[in-house]
């Protein structure tokens, strides 16, 4: 995992909150997919489009909410690694800001 956010560092640094949102989406996408479909099976219903469609929509809106992409703290990291004038020591301390929200945030969203 630690692989998998370091490459998206280097690809993506100017835009890293959007690359870590598309990652909350998708590694955590399966798992909330497969408790719907048990949850539709156990319900002997047929409703597997209606409750796929549910979980993504949900799982777009904790994503976001978990890692609030463009705005927050990594905001100030993204204008470092894209180049601004930021304090390294500035952008270093919105990381663990950010980390130590994302904690309430995911507690909240969940």
């Amino acid at each position: 995992m630690d692989h998998l956010f370091q490459r998206a560092w280097e690809r993506y640094g100017p835009r890293y909150s959007w690359a870590i949102c598309a990652i909350s989406f998708v590694v955590p996408f399966p798992i909330y997919l497969a408790l719907s479909f048990t949850i539709v099976a156990f319900e002997n219903s047929h409703r597997y489009l209606v409750a796929a469609g549910a979980t993504a929509a949900v799982m777009v809106m904790l994503a976001c909410v978990l890692v609030l992409p463009g705005i927050g703290p990594l905001r100030l990291v993204e204008r470092w690694a894209a180049g601004d004038e930021v304090d390294p020591a500035t952008a270093l301390e919105a990381t663990y800001t950010w980390a130590r929200g994302a904690i309430a945030r995911g507690l909240a969203v969940t």
